[in-house]
């Protein structure tokens, strides 16, 4: 299922494909950027997707409205990854990714 707040922050997606739920969270920071959370909640690697998006845009139609690109920040490391689409990367067991996207 998915859950989402009136608010535009919080838990707004989840994943049952391998395991226990993965969770993609998201809460809007100050000067325009959004932080993203993605934790894997499974035993196993999981390949996790952030799509810009659905972050940023997830109630926007038509689709073609919707913000598709965002200067990504890896928090944990600091690293620019620059503009991108979406993030994507095998997450170790009960790991995450977690980004700000501006």
């Amino acid at each position: 299922g998915t859950m989402s707040t009136q608010s535009g922050y919080g838990c707004f997606g989840v994943s049952s494909v391998q395991g226990p739920r993965s969770s993609l969270w998201r809460k809007p920071m100050a000067g325009g950027r959004t932080a993203v959370l993605a934790i894997n909640g499974a035993a196993l690697p999981h390949l996790i997707t952030i799509n810009v998006s659905d972050v940023l845009s997830p109630d926007v139609s038509p689709v073609e409205d919707a913000q598709t690109e965002a200067n990504a920040v890896d928090i944990w490391t600091g690293t620019s990854m620059g503009k991108v689409t979406h993030v994507s990367r095998v997450v170790p067991p009960h790991g995450n990714i977690f980004i700000t996207l501006e």
